[in-house]
């Protein structure tokens, strides 16, 4: 399965167009392109983020209906629900709150509890340092690293996920999964030899539909601006005690 997903990746990379601010991307020299249902800066209400041109819409219709693709972003919302299911209810809860008051939505995949993908197109995605700050802050992403059937890479020699908050370098082989909390650990990779390809499935969730939710369904400002000085200030502590909730979900071992 995870070697079609990535042939079929190598073979669509042909089909896209990267240009302009497609061409900077912030997590290392490699192509990317997402499909998210989003309320970040500069959205009044959450809505599917559309592609930057027809044809990466194009490859993008294509890859979300793909079995194969299914199959993966299926079972990387499995290996969530067995991580920490406690705090998977709370992403299902999330989303059946979204669907319910804005109907309009439309997810990637039926079988994943995840509302963002990015399809890393490589040819090498090795990732610089970084922290993915959209993610639900202790919302696990999911990676599945993907090595094409021709010129694939030695996991032995490079590849490796770097955590450098917790001081660990992580052989990453090819078809494996692992889940990050992608916001708040600092991570990169191994550089891979010359004449290797690797490529990755990513999925997560963004804080900001949870925001969204927890607030009333309205943008944070227009909550914040709803609050009377007392009301205000009990949100305010119950930020700051946001992180005492986030352990209690942590019921099984994951990083």
């Amino acid at each position: 399965m995870a070697v079609h997903v990535a042939d079929k990746l190598d073979s669509e990379r042909k089909n896209t167009s990267f240009t302009g601010k497609l061409l900077c991307n912030r997590c290392g020299n490699f192509f990317a392109l997402s499909a998210s249902v989003s309320c970040d800066l500069g959205l009044k209400k959450p809505k599917v983020v559309g592609q930057a041109n027809a044809k990466n819409a194009v490859v993008i219709n294509r890859l979300l209906v793909n079995s194969d693709v299914v199959r993966l972003a299926g079972f990387q919302s499995a290996v969530f629900y067995h991580c920490q299911p406690t705090l998977y209810h709370q992403y299902a809860e999330n989303r059946t709150a979204l669907t319910n008051n804005q109907p309009h939505l439309t997810w990637n995949f039926r079988n994943s509890i995840y509302t963002h993908v990015t399809f890393n197109f490589g040819p090498q995605t090795v990732c610089a340092e970084h922290t993915n700050f959209g993610n639900q802050a202790d919302g696990p992403c999911a990676i599945t690293a993907l090595s094409p059937s021709v010129g694939g890479y030695d996991y032995k020699k490079g590849g490796h996920l770097i955590l450098w908050d917790l001081c660990l370098v992580i052989e990453f082989p090819p078809s494996a999964t692992i889940l990050i909390l992608s916001a708040v650990l600092h991570h990169s990779n191994v550089a891979i030899g010359a004449n290797e390809r690797w490529f990755s499935f990513t999925q997560y969730t963004p804080g900001s539909l949870f925001r969204w939710v927890e607030h009333g369904h309205q943008l944070e400002l227009e909550f914040w601006a709803s609050l009377m000085q007392d009301q205000a200030k009990a949100e305010r502590a119950k930020d700051k005690a946001r992180w005492k909730s986030a352990l209690v979900n942590f019921t099984r071992h994951a990083l």
